[in-house]
């Protein structure tokens, strides 16, 4: 069972130049616009004044929370007698490098970081091992051999080419 197609031609503009990176491992979870970051900061900080989140709750938080980040962006592959199993509780690199996927409808999955059940409950779940290839990054940013720091500042102001839509 799938969720709503989205809209979105292949990333939210601000969320480019995170998933325009086609050699996907663990610096790619560092890759963000800084304007993002800034977007999402007031909405973070008001979720936690409003909540009375205590600041080592908040810091520990952090802390698994971008490991975790660093581990599901990471370009190595789990045996498969292991993958399976913690795919059932936990996200696997494979899973959410489907996420990073050139094809819309596997980009539009696997959301999660830590646990997979968000995905699982809300319709966004699709099993995926190491033994796939995934082909990663934006259509509209393939003919760069690489993005250069001020043409990735760019990207949430450039509009995606058309070749970058995918059926």
């Amino acid at each position: 069972m799938r969720g709503p197609p989205s809209r979105r031609p292949n990333a939210r503009a601000e969320h480019r130049v995170h998933h325009g990176d086609t050699a996907f491992h663990t610096t790619t979870a560092l890759r963000f616009h800084p304007g993002e970051l800034l977007l999402a900061l007031p909405v973070r900080l008001a979720a936690i004044v409003l909540l009375g989140l205590p600041a080592a709750g908040v810091l520990a938080f952090e802390l698994i929370f971008g490991e975790a980040n660093l581990w599901v962006h990471g370009n190595f592959d789990l045996p498969r007698r292991l993958e399976r199993p913690l795919q059932r509780v936990l996200v696997s690199p494979s899973l959410h490098r489907l996420h990073h996927s050139r094809e819309r409808r596997e980009l539009d999955s696997n959301f999660g970081t830590i646990f997979s059940c968000w995905d699982r409950w809300l319709a966004t779940f699709t099993l995926c091992d190491s033994e796939r290839q995934i082909d990663t990054g934006l259509l509209g940013l393939l003919h760069y051999a690489r993005i250069s720091f001020l043409r990735a500042l760019a990207q949430p102001f450039v509009r995606e080419a058309a070749a970058s839509r995918t059926p």
